[in-house]
């Protein structure tokens, strides 16, 4: 596939679903949310916009984020209650600010494998990677983006 050209066919108004599960000291945690986003593409990239208006337990979060997605890369930034440009790419380990309300985190991910899929009503980034927080092992996670309207 040429890098411009897309395959999907989505609509401007898209379903986000983000299904997570880590490893924390062996323990298995998952998290699966879905947000309504509107879907664009430009010179070779995937963009989603979509809002995080609270988190897992209920915090109001009111953060605007923007979805970059490719077959080398998926790209997250976020501004508002909590703000960061994280970068997931194979054999480039990042490290970025993750700034909240109860302070700021450096967090740094090294991904071992990212698949992306793109069909016709469908994207989909499959990524395994390492995080660490502020330095320190946090866990070891799989993290499933998927796009469909």
């Amino acid at each position: 596939m040429d890098n411009k050209e897309k395959t999907s066919n989505l609509s401007k108004n898209v379903l986000l679903k983000l299904s997570g599960l880590g490893r924390n000291f062996g323990v298995p945690e998952g998290v699966e949310v879905i947000y309504p986003g509107e879907y664009h593409f430009k010179n070779g990239t995937h963009y989603i916009l979509y809002d995080e208006s609270s988190d897992a337990e209920g915090t109001v979060l009111d953060t605007k984020c923007i979805l970059k997605m490719n077959e080398e890369r998926v790209e997250v930034i976020k501004h508002g209650a909590v703000s960061t440009n994280m970068i997931f790419a194979v054999g480039s380990p990042s490290v970025s600010l993750y700034q909240t309300g109860f302070g700021e985190l450096s967090v740094a991910t090294s991904v071992r494998s990212l698949e992306f899929v793109e069909e016709e009503h469908l994207l989909r980034a499959d990524m395994f990677y390492t995080l660490e927080i502020n330095n320190d092992y946090a866990e070891e996670c799989h993290l499933i983006l998927t796009v469909t309207d």
